[in-house]
């Protein structure tokens, strides 16, 4: 038998070894004997096992052995029906038991009778467990739902992260072998220092007590993979005795490799439906972009960290915006990586590399042939109208665009289903495209395109208030965000608008100095809302707040000899205005 220490952890060891004890039983007399010398040790009084009264002590009152008294001054009986109905009882004299304890022992005598039916019940050990953890937990709902189902592994640690006597049969098979104080976090990952660091740079804020339980375990995975593939899911729970403070933390693993596998499978579903929606609206502009999604990827195994950053910003919007949302997913944890440490460059390369061939292979099947060309009817009757009056040149020019995307295809890509991305951060647009039935000019103006779902994004998000904020300020409810494109003077121009907050330049110029750049012109100011690193956002998500995506953008303006203008007004709404070269030079 274990130590039976007077600690709380102790405690549930020996209740366990208790079990074992009981479940080897194979006689009432094993039984007898087991349970009643496990019990007074574990509460240091003396109980007996009688089935009748004549066993019972010799100073046992007789008003406890009627029928419905259990509790008798200081004395107490409970009763067990064996299989063939006969009667036994447990009896504990001179005790003032409290409600936890009395608990436990109406857990034993009914596990007693179970056992009495089937000395076989390999059963056992889980049903004690369950008891003896569910009344010293306070029966919260989480563990009696992992205590319920013993199929999952359970390991108890104590607050250093310790790993206790207690844990599932299952733990070594899963996790290997491991001696009792060993740390949690080199239990569940052996073979990755990085993630065991992490685990437990989160577990020791337990330690520290001055955060709620729920707020540290967050900072905890609650998903992890093994090295033999399997998904497995991690619950953690608190251990505490009569109300008393933190004594341990119960880890509950499941294998959830089938259900993540379905939402795989759902997820890929979704995204064939979805570049087949793009590739019935345009297939020229949606080969295009993954043509622009496999150069990205391209470029970035070579690239330097700034740029090596920008892509990433611009490959996940992108790959959004496509309906490719688990590369996008990928994206977004590369960059928390990179946020963290940039000496994680190498690996985000390679973990972006292998994501694509995976995201390629499957949308490259449904793909339409290279000289498929998508030209709307209006597109049409254009040319036709300029041939008819003689303008063979300008007739020409405009035929030579159908090879590239339609605009308001393009634009559509990164505004289609916007209103339900927004709609959990409590906003609402009204969305307005005008394209005039215009094409992107030439081939190298595709990256510039693309790089607008930046500003799209950065308006909507950064932009446009949310409906409680707009009807304050006397608003509709809902934002207005217009996209247009129209030939002016011989270039392309682009202008995107919302009604939102506006820029806050004061705050962009205190950014720019503390930045060192300059800012005290309005160009000044506009290039700096576009300077790698320069956000007024205090946090980032999956959408913006990182200063890349704009940096992006500029970038892909200038490679074509574009020029970009903002104008702004607090309270108002913010408009971008690029003009673009109509021919390659």
């Amino acid at each position: 038998m274990i130590a039976r220490s007077k600690t709380v952890l102790s405690r549930f060891a020996f209740v366990v070894d208790i079990g074992r004890d009981l479940a080897s039983c194979t006689t009432l007399e094993d039984l007898t004997d087991t349970l009643t010398q496990g019990l007074t040790q574990l509460f240091s009084r003396p109980i007996h096992w009688c089935t009748s009264q004549a066993d019972a002590p010799a100073d046992t009152p007789n008003d406890l052995w009627a029928e419905s008294v259990h509790q008798h001054r200081d004395w107490w009986r409970w009763s067990i029906t064996g299989p063939d109905g006969s009667t036994a009882n447990l009896v504990l004299q001179h005790a003032t038991l409290s409600e936890e304890e009395r608990g436990v022992i109406e857990s034993f005598a009914d596990q007693a009778a179970s056992l009495w039916s089937t000395f076989d019940n390999f059963h056992m050990l889980e049903s004690l467990v369950a008891n003896e953890m569910a009344a010293t937990v306070g029966r919260e709902e989480k563990i009696q739902m992992i205590l319920d189902s013993m199929r999952d592994v359970l390991i108890v640690c104590d607050l250093a992260g310790a790993l206790t006597e207690v844990r599932s049969d299952k733990a070594a098979a899963w996790f290997g072998a491991a001696d009792v104080g060993q740390p949690i976090w080199e239990t569940l990952f052996p073979y990755d220092p990085r993630r065991a660091a992490l685990f437990e740079m989160g577990w020791l804020q337990l330690n520290e007590g001055w955060m709620p339980f729920d707020v540290c375990i967050d900072q905890l995975p609650s998903r992890m993979q093994t090295s033999e593939g399997r998904t497995l899911s991690l619950h953690y729970s608190p251990v505490r005795i009569k109300g008393e403070s933190m004594a341990g933390v119960v880890v509950t693993a499941g294998d959830i490799t089938a259900l993540v596998q379905s939402e795989r499978a759902e997820q890929e579903g979704r995204e064939l439906v979805a570049i087949v929606q793009h590739m019935a609206k345009d297939a020229v502009a949606c080969r295009a972009a993954l043509s622009d999604l496999r150069h990205m990827v391209n470029d970035l195994e070579q690239a330097t960290l700034p740029v090596a950053q920008r892509i990433l910003h611009t490959l996940k919007g992108n790959c959004a915006s496509l309906g490719l949302l688990r590369m996008a997913e990928v994206c977004h944890y590369q960059e928390d990586r990179l946020a963290e440490d940039t000496a994680f460059l190498p690996s985000v390369i390679r973990e972006i590399t292998g994501a694509w061939s995976t995201a390629e292979a499957l949308v490259t099947p449904l793909m339409p042939s290279d000289d498929a060309l998508n030209v709307s009817e209006g597109a049409l009757d254009e040319v036709l109208s300029l041939m008819h009056t003689r303008q063979f040149d300008l007739a020409k020019r405009l035929m030579k665009t159908w090879r590239y995307p339609a605009i308001d295809v393009t634009f559509g890509q990164f505004t289609d289903g916007l209103n339900t991305r927004i709609a959990s951060y409590g906003k609402s647009v009204k969305l307005c495209i005008v394209t005039n039935e215009l094409h992107i000019p030439y081939q190298g103006a595709q990256g510039f395109f693309r790089s607008l779902a930046h500003v799209v994004r950065n308006a909507w998000f950064h932009g446009i208030e949310t409906e409680e904020e707009r009807r304050k300020t006397g608003k509709p409810a809902s934002g207005v965000l217009s996209l247009s494109a129209e030939a002016v003077s011989g270039a392309l121009q682009i202008d995107i608008f919302d009604d939102g907050a506006g820029i806050d330049w004061d705050a962009v110029s205190a950014k720019a100095q503390t930045m060192g750049l300059p800012h005290a012109t309005h160009r000044e100011r506009v290039a700096a809302v576009m300077a790698p690193g320069l956000t007024t956002r205090d946090f980032v998500n999956d959408i913006a707040g990182r200063g890349v995506g704009l940096d992006a953008t500029r970038t892909a303006v200038h490679d074509i000899g574009g020029t970009v203008d903002i104008t702004s007004e607090r309270g108002v709404g913010t408009r971008w205005t690029f003009r673009i070269p109509l021919t390659q030079t």
